[in-house]
This record gives C-alpha cells, sequence and structure tokens, in this order.
C-alpha cells in the first residue's frame, strides 16, 4: 500500500527539528519501502506490506520519533484517494482563492456541535469550510497572518490537525499517485 504521511509541527521556529534524511531511515528502520520525504516540513511518501490501519501505522512512526528523539509528534497517515477525494471537494478550487488555500487534515471527524461554534465565527476576509475530515481555509494575507489556523481549528474542534498549502497538497497527490501508477 503506498501512503503519505504528514507530521504536525516539526521543523517550525526551531521546534522539533528532525533532519530529512534522518526521518526516512528512521522509516526504513519500520520497515517502510520507497520512503520519500518532500520539503522540511515533514511530508513522507512510503510505502507498507503491511496490513495494518492507518492510525497502527501512525502510531508506530509517533512511538519511533518519540523514542529516538524524544518528543511527541502527531501524525496523520492519508492514501491516495483521500486525497485527491480532499483536493477534489476544495470549495476555492478554480477561483481567484485557490492559491491562499490552505488543507487542514483533521484527525477525526468533528462533533457536530463543535463544528457549528467554529463555523460560527467570523475571521473575514479569511473564509473557512469543513468537509468531512478536511478543513479548508482561505487567507488573502497569507498563512502566517492568518487569524484561522491550525492551532484555533485543533483546539475548536478537540482533534490533532495538521495544515498544507494547496500547493504543496496537489504536489503530494500527484507524487502519490506516480507511486501507485508504476
Amino acid at each position: 500500500m503506498h501512503y503519505l504521511s504528514l507530521l504536525r509541527g516539526i521543523n517550525v521556529g526551531g521546534q522539533k527539528q528532525i533532519k530529512m534524511q534522518d526521518l526516512q531511515k528512521l522509516y526504513e528502520d519500520l520497515g517502510f519501502t520507497k520512503v520519500q520525504t518532500y520539503i522540511q516540513s515533514g511530508n513522507v511518501l512510503f510505502e507498507t506490506a503491511e496490513t495494518a490501519s492507518k492510525i497502527d501505522l501512525a502510531q508506530a512512526i509517533s512511538q519511533k520519533i518519540q523514542a529516538h528523539y524524544g518528543f511527541l509528534v502527531e501524525i496523520l497517515v492519508l492514501s491516495l484517494a483521500e486525497l485527491q477525494i480532499a483536493i477534489q471537494q476544495n470549495p476555492f478550487a478554480g477561483t481567484a482563492h485557490e492559491e491562499k488555500t490552505y488543507f487542514t487534515f483533521l484527525a477525526t471527524l468533528p462533533e457536530e456541535n463543535l463544528l457549528q461554534n467554529l463555523l460560527a465565527l467570523d475571521y473575514s476576509p479569511e473564509q473557512l469550510h469543513i468537509i468531512g475530515q478536511t478543513a479548508y481555509f482561505y487567507s488573502p494575507q497569507g498563512y502566517g497572518n492568518a487569524k484561522l489556523n491550525n492551532n484555533l481549528i485543533e483546539k475548536k474542534l478537540k482533534t490533532v490537525a495538521t495544515t498544507r498549502n494547496w500547493k504543496t497538497t496537489v504536489h503530494l497527490c500527484q507524487l502519490l499517485q506516480e507511486r501507485t501508477e508504476k
């Protein structure tokens, strides 16, 4: 099986530093093959013959990182189909907002009351849509200046989340698709 793992909060602001070549070796030590990292923010493509669930894979990776580095890293594992659906459902696709769109992948489906409370907040001119386990937000000033951000979404929805921009998400999907076609 081909997967993408998204590590939350590594190599950001000097926190939780992991070199990508070290991360690649760590994945290989877990028995994963064709391991490929993409940029420094913790995107790892890999293959496994294991039939473990994505949650079990994420826990194994997280435990290995904690044992090796001494800090906890939350990890979400996605399949190609999940990534494709997230991209297809992007409400900002094909609009002028597309380039300033961010995908926040949620570890769990948000509870309806928490979802409604978050969606009721006004962060104009930023916009937020949540479909399934993906939050899409548009920030005209860019992510660094966004009021909506990963920490806020996690706090309001009470779940682990990790955010990637439009360009990175699309590129990771393309890389994962190329692997499955081989």
